[in-house]
């Protein structure tokens, strides 16, 4: 271990005990089926130029009109179009965005795919067969003396979080379901993003209990596991109500486990599933976000399900917010944000809540949300003038069959508000299929499938809605404004 990181180099649910319960099956989003697309009003424009002078797409047209019909497509070896994959912003380099795993179209295993987009040329590349396998721990085993290409495992929901250690930045890969094994892992992967390589991280102090889709964040050098799930069961998955914390002692170049599988305090509610953490007040605390119990069921956002943890004392906190709370999600997704940025033309007071359609998929999706150690302009630092924000970037169900993405904003001390941004109508009248985002340096991407002219929906697979080859190949940048 010591080696690598000096040299720099660092629920559709089967509960049957006897059928394969795959990654697909848990807690299952369901991919929207797209409506008939008749001509566009909007042109998808290719992107032909590279952008020396931004780290990410050029700032659209003041124009809200101009700026909400910038739909662009993305280059390079675009990743399929996973399920559950993590589309995790690499926070030391803003120019960098992996996608790491998922399910792809028409599959029910997870994949072991691995994919890098440039932000500055919006420009995908595969590293899915460029990572080498290390086993640091035995030098001088066979596959250390001959060290070869090896995929990542394939793991079903899995938590991860970047962390950076001696100038190098890591994926931190915790838990999932093992396709191989058939359980749910207990195992730590980590990838080493400088060498292109991967291996199996040991923490010392023992062991601790596997978990499916966990909440996992980095703060420096410790990594925060919260919740997860047990099994695949639509009736009771078996969420966890207690977390792990893991850290490493730079002085000793090892890992271990300080605190294993401690159950929550009783202000958290029995069976309270936690769907991501996210670093706030510079990083003394931990905002978490409500999960789901079953996985037919809307998450409703509320004061009663969002909490801190006190990373210092290691002390879960209520999160006393007032507004308009997120109601009927599907699927979400959660960024630290510069409170003073809002979607142009977004009203900041919240309108009244209108009845909204029914189900159609959920999605898991982690955030990498920037450490506290990065920069003195991180938007995770606090001042007197403004509250520290999170966006929340979630999807609801839009008419009888279609659902679009919506934008709130979260305000924490002293301004313990949410605010609805109302862009889920600007977003559904492009008439495309955006289905993840991703957010740095203050600016928000909204990312989706355009199809080729010569597939048609009949020829989509039947379970996705999606044609077998789909690939996230568009993207638009949310026009902000100060």
């Amino acid at each position: 271990m010591d080696d690598i990181l000096e040299r720099g180099d660092m629920i559709c649910i089967d509960s049957s005990p006897v059928a394969k319960a795959t990654s697909r099956c848990a807690v299952a989003r369901m991919r929207t089926s797209r409506v008939s697309r008749a001509e566009k009003a909007y042109e998808v424009q290719k992107t032909i130029h590279v952008r020396k002078h931004h780290a990410g797409p050029l700032t659209p047209s003041s124009s809200e009109k101009n700026a909400w019909a910038i739909v662009q497509r993305m280059e390079g070896s675009c990743p399929p179009y996973n399920d559950h994959g993590r589309f995790i912003h690499d926070p030391y380099n803003n120019n960098k965005v992996y996608m790491v795993g998922g399910d792809r179209p028409g599959e029910s295993e997870a994949s072991p795919d691995l994919y890098c987009c440039d932000l500055g040329t919006m420009k995908w590349k595969n590293m899915t067969d460029s990572l080498t396998f290390r086993n640091p721990y035995q030098p001088f085993c066979e596959e250390e003396a001959k060290r070869s290409t090896r995929r990542i495992p394939c793991l079903g929901r899995f938590g991860c979080a970047f962390i950076r250690l001696h100038d190098i930045s890591f994926i931190f890969i915790f838990g999932g379901f093992d396709e191989d094994q058939n359980e749910a892992s207990s195992r730590t992967v980590v990838i080493n993003l400088k060498c292109n390589e991967w291996f199996y991280l040991q923490l010392q102090g023992g062991s601790v209990i596997g978990r499916i889709r966990p909440a996992v964040v980095a703060i420096n050098t410790k990594v925060f596991i919260f919740g997860g799930y047990t099994r695949f069961d639509e009736t009771d998955p078996g969420p966890h109500n207690s977390y792990s914390v893991a850290e490493y002692f730079p002085g000793e170049h090892v890992w271990r486990w300080v605190v294993q599988d401690a159950v929550y305090s009783n202000l958290i509610p029995r069976n309270h599933a936690f769907d991501q953490a996210i670093p706030v007040y510079n990083g003394t605390r931990i905002l978490l976000t409500p999960g789901r119990f079953a996985d037919r069921k809307h998450i409703q956002f509320s004061e009663h399900n969002l909490f801190f943890f006190h990373v210092a004392q290691n002390r879960f906190q209520t999160v006393d917010v007032t507004g308009d709370f997120p109601r009927d999600v599907l699927w979400y997704t959660c960024f630290p944000n510069d409170s003073r940025i809002v979607p142009l033309s977004a009203t900041p007071k919240p309108p009244e809540r209108k009845a909204r359609g029914r189900p159609r998929k959920e999605k898991t999706h982690v955030s990498a949300s920037t450490p506290p150690t990065l920069s003195s302009n991180s938007s995770l630092s606090t001042s007197s003038t403004s509250a520290p924000c999170i966006t929340i970037c979630g999807w609801v169900p839009w008419g009888k069959e279609e659902a679009a993405p919506e934008l709130w904003n979260l305000f924490l001390t002293p301004t313990e508000r949410i605010d609805c941004l109302n862009i889920s109508k600007k977003v559904y009248d492009l008439d495309h299929d955006f289905q993840d985002a991703i957010m740095t340096g203050g600016k928000m991407m909204l990312l989706g499938y355009d199809p080729p002219e010569d597939v048609k929906m009949e020829d989509a697979d039947q379970e996705d809605g999606v044609d077998a080859n789909a690939v996230w190949n568009i993207y638009i940048e949310v026009p902000f404004s100060k």
